[in-house]
């Protein structure tokens, strides 16, 4: 029988040659990235997390991260040998909100008068740790205005802008809709809406069953960040200051997949699809996947 280096000659490479495996592998073409959103974090929350699936150290027993995450010595995570739970050490950063919601921290809140002061979080300055988030690249999208209006957004939205050219700070390039009932500016044409009647309907029922106004008042809100003439029009900002790219929360999020749907521009294949908002403005929209339990209601 003859040996594999008879038969390939000089292209034979014996087994202790070195093999470099080639970035993009032929025939196989990949790409993943993580979507997430601030919803329910707080300071601690939020630096926890972004140890766990960011960091590339240890998180060790009886530190903040450790209790805030809720380890235990005998979890699977829990490597013996190093005396903690390892960071994932995955790229990618997370949204924010400017002002905060109920149970989010944000990096203003309003208050009773009307004004608009620091958040705080934990005992932490809620701002002061956004912008060095910013700055050192955990942070890098938007994760809406809430119910807030153009008036009560712009001075703030300003203010910030003038931060990121001051210090140098990239400014956001990716929006992220918050949850539609409580989030009218939110980015999305009107001619995503759903059939108003239906709509009304559909939120009387819920209403009903929760036997909660503040469950039907939800149902009549809508995405209107990006309709001019709305007192909640802020797109023109946000595009002015190099936005490209919006998840809009409507009609693009797949359960239980690991594969998006392509389209074809020209030829070249891209998840990617090119949005146009009511005020003209183009984006390109990306859309999520999640997994999905029978015994869960899944996560973004």
């Amino acid at each position: 029988m003859r040996d594999f280096k008879d038969i390939l000659g000089d292209n034979f490479t014996s087994a202790t040659s070195d093999v470099e495996i080639l970035k993009f592998p032929h025939r196989y073409e990949a790409a993943l990235t993580v979507a997430s959103d601030i919803d329910n974090a707080s300071y601690l929350r939020f630096t926890a997390i972004h140890l766990l699936l960011c960091g590339r150290g240890v998180i060790r027993p009886g530190s903040l991260a450790w209790q805030t995450l809720g380890f235990k010595i005998n979890s699977v995570w829990y490597d013996s040998a190093a005396g903690g739970v390892h960071g994932l050490g995955l790229e990618f950063a997370d949204s924010f909100f400017v002002i905060s919601d109920d149970v989010s921290m944000g990096m203003y809140r309003a208050i009773s008068d009307g004004r608009f002061v620091e958040d705080e979080s934990d005992g932490y300055n809620s701002a002061e740790a956004i912008y060095g988030w910013l700055k050192s690249g955990k942070i890098d999208s938007f994760h809406s205005f809430l119910h807030y209006s153009r008036d009560q957004v712009l001075p703030i939205l300003e203010s910030f802008y003038c931060w990121c050219e001051v210090k140098g700070v990239p400014k956001p390039s990716v929006w992220i809709n918050h949850s539609i009932g409580v989030t009218p500016t939110g980015l999305c044409p009107r001619r995503f809406r759903p059939n108003r009647i239906k709509r009304f309907v559909r939120q009387s029922a819920r209403a009903l069953l929760d036997r909660s106004w503040r469950s039907f008042s939800k149902g009549l809100v809508w995405y209107a960040g990006s309709t001019p003439g709305s007192k909640y029009y802020i797109n023109d900002v946000l595009a002015a200051n190099g936005l490209r790219y919006v998840w809009l929360n409507v009609n693009d999020v797949f359960s239980n997949r690991i594969d998006l749907p392509e389209q074809n521009y020209g030829g070249q294949l891209s998840i990617l699809d090119i949005i146009t908002m009511d005020d003209g403005v183009k984006y390109y929209r990306f859309p999520r996947c999640y997994g999905k339990t029978h015994s869960s209601q899944g996560m973004g």
